[in-house]
């Protein structure tokens, strides 16, 4: 009982993920005899090593004997014999300090047989365990370990080391408390939460043998369902296990059959849109275990929450023919009132479906009534700008400002304001929304306000409408497009223009003829797009336009942008590439459209409607950060909306002061609701490379929703971000027992696939491992410092000798 105490004191300290042979040495010591201090030589292993130095020590002797012979002739008799002594004596010491006196210690150390039990802690172990869902895989694991006398009957002969395997391998019991109140008698049984995103079984099994194979290791036992979903395959276990001579049991929980399951695989919705617009819901079905051949119909039920309960809004179906595909269901939720809106979407609970806490999702749609505010930046006023603008002055949910360039004072234009010049502060500049860019002069802008431009679409969430044309973007001398100044400019389009612009290239601004657009795949999704409700209609409208004339030619878009249209005359191609009518792209938290042709006006001619619908959904679509931000003085960031399970959750916010400059402050705290019902304090610190940026983390614990509240310093305003948390797409996608993976490892080790956690003959596994125990001896270096002031003692000998020597020769008047 005393050595398995004090392995689970030690274990219970060890803090290490990554194992080795040396680092698990000192939990295999139990008992150990007294220590035996050896001497011996560092430059003598055999007999014959002494022949060489000994030869040479009495050579050196002798001739030291012959010379003192001839030097002390006329001295008495003492001196003739205590003088050579010297030196010998002297060599005698020299001898010893090049054989390398060395002292060792050696201990019998008796190692103790050890088993391992690795336990999946991978998400799929919170799935059901039986077919009648009466416990989680977990909780089976957790009654194994806990209740049964299986642990018991293997302490009886083995030291038991308990790991987690899912993404990574680590000790069990590093952060969770024990079982039991007598921990030295019963030893270490860890509580665990099985919470990894990825099964890496044949990885974390293969490294804890290949670590330990030289251990008195008589066995690993795997506690898991064998969905090995990432890393390698189970053939590289089977080898490092035979080659180590350790044995891998596994005992399978999870059903063996495959589990029905339907859900709702995505969700997508706006975070806010504006009073009076309609928006759609579109989600992702999937089913699981269905039966080859007989395709599945869908149901999906759309409903508001009202206060307790919820109201059913709309039903829709998506036929599910083969296992695994996603298919889509999408919902036009028509214009409301302004308020915050919690839409639920579930799929009813199939006859054998076990798996029900992934049929219902429910997302929150905040309606605003909010004024966008756009300013129209022009270099001159082309038609495109003209039907813009009055397309944008009639929209009253908008307030648009115009700035002109080329006009002259006292204009008179369809615009809230007129402005003169470009905004110069940064409370000017970031009141705006939208910035509608029609072919500008951008030279006429300073470099503090393309900063501020910069700051305002990267950090504030701007959005930047920008429209090409053949003016200030087709100079041939002097064209911001080549002048270094204006590089942040260029960086904030998505699209990457000819190097070179010549009086010859002038000319391809325009096709003899109309040219249709051509749409990508994206640009056939994209709803901002559309010019009517339905997708079959809208592909009929473009059908109907004739196209355009004018084009800007582009070289390529930019990595991370996306393509929507490009022109459809082969005569324009540069290289392989059309030139890009439409292109988008997110810059920080901002987002950019690019509109390479100033001829959509040409829509007016099939529908005049079109083009007021296009362009109001181009400023929406690109005005969508400003519309989830919350206040002008900061944004709330996330990396994603929707986390697993134990995933760390990265919070970054961007916050400024009352004079819209980056806050400075050490820390600011951030509120977090849990899903259930706990509220914690999370701090965000300063980012000393950023001004104005602070960071923080929590973990995501339990399925469910999360809101996250920061409230603005010196200020009433707050940020608030929803999150959901569910379960990984691998730990759902294949949840019966992979009995393949779990016999293959067990038979091709040499061990034994057990089928069922609760079978009586697993209790005879203890039976199954050999105890491994051995006695080892274990040698070290004595105290160093000892034998460096041994041999420091000898030098100072040698010279006491030479000195003493050297002393008495001159005194004896010796030469």
């Amino acid at each position: 009982m005393m050595r398995r105490g004090a392995y689970a004191t030690a274990s219970r300290t060890q803090g290490k993920r990554n194992f080795t042979v040396e680092s698990d040495m000192f939990f295999l010591t139990a008992q150990s005899s007294p220590e035996t201090v050896l001497f011996e030589w560092g430059r003598i292993h055999t007999n014959a090593d002494w022949f060489l130095p000994g030869l040479v020590f009495a050579g050196c002797v002798w001739l030291v004997w012959r010379l003192y012979r001839r030097d002390t002739m006329e001295v008495g008799r003492f001196w003739k014999f205590f003088l050579p002594l010297l030196r010998t004596a002297t060599l005698f010491l020299i001898l010893l300090i090049w054989l390398q006196p060395q002292w060792r210690t050696e201990r019998q150390v008796r190692q103790n047989s050890r088993v391992t039990v690795m336990v999946d802690t991978s998400l799929s172990m919170e799935l059901p365990d039986t077919d009648d869902a009466s416990k989680q895989r977990s909780e089976a694991v957790a009654e194994l370990l806990g209740t049964t006398p299986l642990v018991e009957n293997l302490r009886a002969k083995h030291d038991v080391t308990f790991l987690a395997v899912d993404s990574e391998t680590r000790r069990l019991g590093e952060a969770v408390r024990l079982l039991g109140k007598d921990e030295k008698e019963k030893g270490e049984i860890p509580t665990f939460q099985a919470n990894g995103t990825q099964s890496r079984l044949a990885d974390g099994v293969r490294e804890w043998i290949q670590a330990n194979a030289t251990t008195p290791l008589s066995g690993v036992i795997l506690l898991s369902d064998g969905a090995n979903n990432a890393g390698g395959e189970v053939a590289s276990v089977v080898e490092a296990a035979k080659n180590a001579g350790i044995p891998v049991f596994t005992v399978g929980f999870g059903s063996t059959q495959a589990v029905e399951n339907l859900r709702i695989y995505e969700l997508e919705a706006p975070t806010r849109v504006q009073a009076g617009d309609p928006f759609p819901l579109s989600v992702l079905v999937q089913g699981h275990g269905l039966v080859p051949g007989r395709p599945t119909t869908v149901k999906v039920t759309l409903s508001l929450k009202n206060g307790d309960g919820l109201a059913p809004l709309e039903t829709g179906e998506a036929v599910l023919a083969t296992d695994g595909k996603v298919e889509p269901i999408r919902f036009e939720i028509p214009p409301q009132k302004p308020g915050k809106y919690t839409y639920v979407l579930r799929i009813p609970t199939g006859e054998k479906e076990r798996l029900t806490d992934d049929n219902v999702r429910e997302v929150e749609v905040e309606v605003v009534d909010k004024k966008l505010r756009v300013l129209v930046l022009a270099g001159g006023p082309t038609r495109e700008y003209q039907f813009l603008l009055t397309t944008l002055f009639r929209d009253k949910t908008m307030e648009t400002d115009v700035l002109l360039q080329s006009a002259r004072p006292g204009i008179s234009q369809e615009a809230t304001r007129i402005l003169t010049a470009f905004p110069e502060s940064r409370e000017e500049l970031f009141a705006y929304d939208t910035i509608i860019a029609v072919d500008p002069d951008w030279k006429k802008l300073t470099e503090s306000q393309v900063t501020m431009l910069d700051t305002w679409l990267a950090r504030q969430g701007g959005g930047l409408l920008l429209i090409a044309g053949p003016v200030y973007m087709g100079e041939t001398v002097g064209s911001w497009l080549e002048d270094p100044r204006f590089a942040p400019v260029r960086a904030m389009y998505p699209v990457e223009f000819p190097r070179r612009f010549s009086t010859s290239r002038q000319s391809t601004y325009a096709a003899e003829s109309v040219w249709p657009l051509t749409f990508t795949r994206e640009g056939m999704e994209a709803d901002f797009l559309r010019l009517a409700d339905s997708g079959a209609e809208s592909l009929a409208a473009w059908e109907r336009f004739p196209g355009v004339y004018g084009y800007f030619p582009t070289r390529k878009a930019k990595s991370g942008a996306t393509v929507l249209a490009c022109f459809s005359n082969p005569q324009t191609k540069d290289g392989e590439e059309f030139p890009i009518l439409l292109a988008s792209q997110f810059y920080g938290s901002g987002r950019v459209l690019y509109v390479g042709t100033g001829e959509f006006w040409r829509l007016r001619a099939a529908k005049p409607e079109y083009f007021t619908r296009l362009y109001t959904q181009f400023v929406r679509y690109v005005s969508q950060g400003r519309m989830t931000q919350q206040s002008n003085r900061g944004r709330l960031l996330l990396t994603r909306d929707t986390y697993f399970p134990g995933d760390a959750i990265e919070v970054r916010a961007m916050l400024l002061d009352a004079q819209m400059q980056p806050l400075v402050t050490p820390e600011v705290p951030a509120q977090v609701l849990l899903s259930d019902g706990k509220i914690q304090t999370v701090p965000l610190h300063a980012d000393p490379q950023q001004p104005g940026t602070y960071v923080g983390s929590f973990f995501a614990r339990t399925r469910g929703t999360v809101r996250l509240t920061l409230p603005i310093p010196d200020s009433e305003e707050k940020l608030e971000r929803r999150l959901e948390v569910v379960l990984s797409d691998l730990e759902r996608e294949n949840p019966q027992r992979d009995t393949a993976f779990l016999n293959t490892l067990a038979a091709g080790s040499g061990g034994r696939a057990f089928a069922s956690w609760n079978a009586p003959e697993l209790q005879k596994l203890p039976e199954l491992l050999r105890d491994r125990t051995r006695t080892v001896t274990l040698s070290q270096m004595a105290d160093p410092m000892y034998q460096r002031d041994f041999l420091r003692n000898l030098m100072l000998a040698i010279v006491g000798l030479l000195s003493l020597e050297w002393l008495l020769r001159r005194i004896l008047k010796l030469a």
